[in-house]
C-alpha cells in the first residue's frame, strides 16, 4: 500500500490550476466543495481526501488517486502517492507549477484586454506574446 504525502504547493486559483492539469496531461478533473476521500491503487478508499481530484484510471493501471485539497488560506496543496510521485508522475508538480503560472499570465494578460499568442517550439521553450490590441482612432 503506497502511503500519501501532502506536497505544500502555491496553487490559489481553482480554475488555473484544473487548466493547467488539463493543459499538461489532458485529464478530467473532479471539483468537489466538500473533501472527498482519495482512493488507492486497488480501489480501497484512503483516509486522504480532496477537493480536486484525478482519479487513478486516468494515470496509470498501478496508480492511486491524486488529489488537491483547499486549505484555510485558499492554497491547494498536492496530495500524492509515494510510488506515484516516483514513477508515473515523477516531476509532474514542477511541470504542473510552470503551466499554472502561464496559465495565471495568460488570464491575468486577457483580464486587461491584451491578446495573447502561445506558441510550444520544438526544443520544448514555451513562448507567450502579449499584446495590446490597436485602438482605432477617429479624426473628425
Amino acid at each position: 500500500m503506497s502511503h500519501f504525502t501532502k506536497v505544500k504547493t502555491e496553487f490559489k486559483e481553482r480554475d488555473a490550476l484544473i487548466t493547467a492539469i488539463k493543459n499538461l496531461k489532458g485529464w478530467q478533473v473532479e471539483v468537489h466543495e466538500t473533501e472527498q476521500h482519495l482512493y488507492g491503487y486497488r480501489g480501497d478508499r484512503r483516509q486522504q481526501a480532496a477537493h480536486l481530484i484525478v482519479r487513478r484510471e486516468q494515470i496509470n493501471p498501478a496508480s492511486n488517486d491524486l488529489g488537491f485539497h483547499c486549505n484555510e488560506d485558499g492554497i491547494y496543496n498536492a496530495i500524492i502517492s509515494e510510488w506515484d510521485a516516483a514513477n508515473p508522475l515523477k516531476g509532474f508538480i514542477k511541470e504542473l507549477t510552470k503551466e499554472y503560472s502561464v496559465v495565471c499570465t495568460e488570464n491575468f494578460a486577457r483580464s486587461r484586454g491584451m491578446i495573447v499568442e502561445r506558441t510550444r517550439h520544438q526544443d520544448g521553450r514555451l513562448q507567450l506574446r502579449l499584446s495590446v490590441p490597436q485602438q482605432q482612432v477617429i479624426r473628425r
